[in-house]
């Protein structure tokens, strides 16, 4: 957990994250390998990571003048299928509000196509 008092670097700006999800299997119609997943966070930032950019702050990922602090929730919604037996398709779709921890931003809808090919 990083204590949002000295700068750091990662993925993204957070100092505290919840998140659950559920995945399942063997249960479609159409083909025994597909799966499905089911996904939920919550991101926070510490107070005085807060303070910092309410008051016009800025760190790697963050900083458009004076945030207005909401805790960014994330729900994630997947399904795969194989296409052969070295191809897999994952449809994805994203809702994520109060992206950037900012009430005046979001929501934000993502849907994505994801390819993966072993070999």
């Amino acid at each position: 957990r990083h204590d949002g008092k000295t700068e750091g670097y990662s993925f993204a700006s957070i100092d505290e994250a919840y998140s659950a999800g559920v995945t399942g299997s063997r249960w479609a119609v159409w083909h025994p390998r597909e799966e499905w997943s089911l996904a939920w966070a919550m991101n926070r930032l510490s107070t005085p990571h807060q303070r910092y950019l309410a008051a016009g702050g800025m760190d790697f990922f963050l900083g458009d003048g004076a945030l207005r602090y909401a805790q960014e929730m994330i729900w994630e919604a997947m399904y795969t299928v194989p296409v052969t037996p070295l191809l897999r398709a994952s449809l994805n779709f994203q809702h994520v509000r109060h992206p950037g921890y900012n009430q005046d931003r979001g929501p934000v809808n993502l849907a994505a196509l994801r390819i993966h090919l072993e070999f």
